[in-house]
This record gives structure tokens, C-alpha cells and sequence, in this order.
């Protein structure tokens, strides 16, 4: 008897540990470097001119709930939809979930291992210890300032109060909180500042001899053409956010999704998409697609000019969120031309590249 019942002890021993190694099976490394598309859907990846879809849920078999952006620090890339989800950038192999926000709108990777999580719902900064995945902080950005951007330049971060959509509510300011003060971890608000309707976006390049921040305001547009409010652009100083120049931006609203590739600048607005002179604010309209999408990278492409010498251009990748959103349109700046197109599952919401 007590060798069957040795036998029976085995058998359930060998069949639990089969068990566990199948619900621990590691999934191949098929993804790494690549764009990465967020869209309504979750999760695309292209790479070589060939996309993937869903590739969030096809490994994890878990629907993001509100996909809005993607991040990514060391291997591990942030997916931001109604809570933070981590994943293996490699693999995408969930790591961890991170909850407790109302309307999470952006993070930025600061000092110290940790995330400054933009929350629009109520108008908060709230701090994330990155090596325990937990909020240790609430930071106050003001009453209904529905903040919906952030910036870091070294040791500083801006913060940006977008204004709202409700009940067309406008803001015009924007924080500054000093996260680093002589090697000790701090998130003190050193300065609150006007700039003009509704902060969008901003860029800091940091430059040797640059130290300004570059900040995006899309002014207020509805199409109707009622009580609309111009777009501006500020140049401001990041150790202490004095506007060191303004300029506004004649007939263009809405403006958005102020990016920075090799020093040039770029943005969206309702007129189509734009490069901007940082220093001297002038603007030339590249193309006149409505766009919500903006992102930029360098590639090679055919100059049927040149047949020996590789050409290079900045491509910009936009959708079109009046006809086709699910569609993403490459744009060469160099040859002021569409190039080719990428079709996506559904409504496109952001791309970045590790």
C-alpha cells in the first residue's frame, strides 16, 4: 500500500511542477527596438515595414483599458491608459499595474527612480517610487487647473495646466517643481507662472548655451468660428520660468504635439502641421492634414535626383482625425510630399520609438 501511495505522491508532484512551467512560459523576445503605435485597440508594432497588431493583448490575453501613450526606461516600457501598465520591452511580458488615478494624462521619468504621473481628473502630480511601482506623493496643482502635460529639463520639471473642454474652462499657467536640490530627492514647487490660453505642449533640448524650455499654447477653437483664440508659442528660462520671448501665431489654432527632432521643432494644429523657428517663432506649414498624432524620426529614402549618395530626411507621421484616424500618412519634409501609409486596426492616439 504505501508504494502506491509513493507512486501517487510522485505523479502529482511531476504533473504540478509540468503545471507551473506551462503558466511560466517566458514569450520570445519579438519586439525591442521598433515604433511603437498606440491606438484604440492597444498595442501596434512596426518594424521593417511590417506591422503588428495587438501585440499587448495577443501575449498577456489582457484588454488596456483607455490606451493613451507609451514610454519607455531602460527594458521596460510604460504604457499609459487609465492606470500605468509595465511590460518587458522585449517581450512584452506584463511586469506590474500601477492604479489610482481619475484621468491620467502624461508621466515623465525624473531623479531618484522615480515618475511624476500628470492626473487631469483632479488636478494633481502624484509621485511614483519606481522600484516599489507605489504613489508616495500628491502634489497640488491648483483648483480645476486640469494639468495635461509635462516637461523635465535636469532638475526641474514643468507642468503644464491644459485647461478643459468642459464648459470650454481656459487656463494659462503653469508649475515648475524642483525634484533634485543638491543630490536629495525633493518635489517643491518653486514657481507658478502665466503664459497664454491653454498650455499644450513642451520641448527642452538642453543644448550647451540653450537653457530655455519651449512651450506650446493652443489658444481655444471650435469649428463654428466662435469666440477662437490664436495659438502662441513662448520661450521660457527652466531654472526659473520667466518668459524670455513670446510670439503669436497668426490664423493657426488649436495648436499641439510640440515635438523636437535634430533642433527643429514641429506641432499640430486644426490649420495641418507645422515646423516653427524656436528662436524667432516664424512658422511654414508643411501640410494641411488635421492631425491629433505627431511623431518624427530620420530615415533614408530615394531621391530619384541621386543615385550613388543615400539621402536623408526628417519623416513626420500623422493621421487624420476628420477622415482616415486609423491611418497613419509618412510625410517627408525634405521633398514636402507624402511618402507612404500605414493602416492600423483603429483610431491611432500616439507613436514613440525605442
Amino acid at each position: 500500500m504505501k508504494s502506491y501511495h509513493l507512486i501517487f505522491v510522485l505523479i502529482l508532484f511531476f504533473s504540478c511542477n509540468k503545471e507551473d512551467e506551462n503558466n511560466n512560459v517566458i514569450p520570445p523576445n519579438n519586439f525591442g527596438s521598433g515604433i511603437y503605435i498606440v491606438n484604440d485597440q492597444g498595442i501596434s508594432f512596426l518594424k521593417d515595414n511590417i506591422l503588428t497588431e495587438n501585440i499587448f493583448y495577443n501575449t498577456n490575453n489582457i484588454t488596456l483599458s483607455n490606451p493613451k501613450k507609451i514610454k519607455f526606461r531602460g527594458t521596460k516600457a510604460y504604457i499609459i491608459s487609465d492606470n500605468i501598465t509595465t511590460v518587458n520591452v522585449n517581450n512584452f511580458d506584463l511586469k506590474d499595474v500601477i492604479d489610482g488615478f481619475t484621468d491620467l494624462a502624461d508621466i515623465d521619468f525624473i531623479s531618484f527612480d522615480r515618475v511624476f504621473a500628470i492626473d487631469n481628473g483632479d488636478s494633481k502630480v502624484k509621485v511614483i517610487d519606481l522600484i516599489t511601482n507605489q504613489i508616495t506623493e500628491d502634489i497640488e496643482t491648483g483648483d480645476n487647473t486640469y494639468p495635461s502635460f509635462i516637461v523635465s529639463g535636469k532638475d526641474k520639471s514643468f507642468v503644464l495646466n491644459g485647461g478643459s473642454n468642459i464648459n470650454n474652462y481656459i487656463d494659462s499657467t503653469f508649475i515648475i517643481i524642483d525634484h533634485k536640490n543638491n543630490q536629495i530627492p525633493t518635489t517643491d514647487i518653486i514657481a507658478s507662472r502665466f503664459l497664454a490660453s491653454n498650455p499644450s505642449s513642451g520641448v527642452y533640448i538642453g543644448v550647451p548655451g540653450d537653457w530655455l524650455m519651449y512651450i506650446l499654447c493652443k489658444g481655444v477653437y471650435n469649428s463654428s468660428g466662435t469666440s477662437n483664440i490664436e495659438s502662441s508659442f513662448f520661450r521660457v528660462y527652466r531654472d526659473n520660468g520667466v518668459i524670455e520671448s513670446s510670439f503669436n501665431l497668426p490664423g493657426i489654432y488649436n495648436a499641439r504635439n510640440l515635438i523636437e527632432s535634430n533642433n527643429n521643432l514641429y506641432f499640430t494644429s486644426a490649420n495641418g502641421v507645422y515646423s516653427i523657428n524656436r528662436n524667432t517663432g516664424f512658422t511654414q506649414q508643411l501640410c494641411n492634414i488635421n492631425s491629433d498624432v505627431l511623431f518624427v524620426r530620420t530615415e533614408e529614402y530615394d531621391d530619384n535626383d541621386s543615385t550613388t549618395v543615400s539621402s536623408f530626411s526628417q519623416m513626420l507621421y500623422v493621421n487624420d482625425i476628420n477622415n482616415n484616424s486609423n491611418k497613419i500618412y509618412k510625410f517627408n519634409v525634405s521633398l514636402m510630399s507624402f511618402t507612404d501609409t500605414i493602416i492600423t486596426n483603429s483610431r491611432v492616439r500616439y507613436i514613440n520609438e525605442y
